[in-house]
């Protein structure tokens, strides 16, 4: 399947909803609006919204808020839309469709690593943000705990995928325990010192890199003990399987 296609079906399937719905969205929330007054009352982008669960819980924290979202998918603006001020299909590798210094805040999960020029990410980002706006990015690391064990055993990170018709190209032994071969459209994925090389190249303000778990299903016992290193690990952002850049328009 190729990637685009991807973006418009299976990412709006009602169990991949309800899934990030109970296993994605109530984490994320707190994490990305931390820094965030419960009186704000900007204009707040959501820079790839999905189906706007995101979006959603944005507004019932901060209701004063005005939420804007752009997304590649048509499909995803049509299910944001209910939650959304407005939105408007755009590729985040172009010129972002709002003027310049029109939005507060932007927000933008598990986008970074599906961009092909991720520098006009990063400058568009910094043209419609206001100076002082910040600008909360979540990505996959690329050498989060796991994926450092799986280099030195001669596995591709997980999170990278080298052909856009089956993603468990070079992932060897872990083939065995992939449930869904269908790839995902990781082009890019940066680690934590990467990620602020690129903020401060285009000139924001790197104000935290933090760490953040992410959900997988094993069986009980390895669970359980995955739950246990990924929490914890989540405390060194470098080990972390997930990167959360806060930064701020200078």
């Amino acid at each position: 399947m190729k990637v685009n296609k991807y973006y418009q079906t299976t990412r709006y399937e009602k169990e991949m909803i309800q899934w990030r719905k109970e296993h994605y969205y109530p984490l994320r929330l707190s994490l990305l609006t931390e820094k965030l007054n419960l009186k704000f009352k900007g204009n707040i982008l959501d820079a790839g919204c999905g189906d706007g669960g995101l979006a959603k819980e944005i507004g019932a924290r901060f209701p004063k808020v005005k939420i804007y979202g752009v997304d590649i998918s048509r499909e995803g603006c049509r299910l944001a839309k209910k939650y959304c001020i407005e939105t408007k299909v755009a590729d985040l590798n172009r010129k972002i469709p709002y003027p310049d210094n029109y939005f507060d805040f932007i927000v933008s999960q598990e986008v970074l690593e599906h961009i092909i020029d991720t520098d006009k990410y990063f400058e568009e980002f910094y043209r419609v943000v206001k100076k002082g706006g910040q600008v909360v990015i979540t990505t996959p690391n690329l050498l989060a705990w796991y994926q450092r064990l799986l280099c030195v055993l001669g596995i591709i990170p997980t999170f990278y995928e080298l052909s856009t018709k089956d993603r468990s190209i070079g992932l060897g032994i872990l083939k065995k325990i992939l449930h869904n071969t269908q790839p995902v459209g990781h082009i890019r994925v940066f680690a934590k010192l990467a990620l602020a090389d690129m903020a401060n190249l285009y000139g924001f303000r790197v104000l935290a890199i933090k760490g953040a778990p992410i959900k997988y299903e094993f069986s009980p016992i390895i669970q359980q003990l995955y739950d246990f290193l990924d929490h914890l690990f989540s405390l060194l952002p470098s080990f972390a399987s997930n990167l959360i850049l806060y930064m701020e328009k200078k």
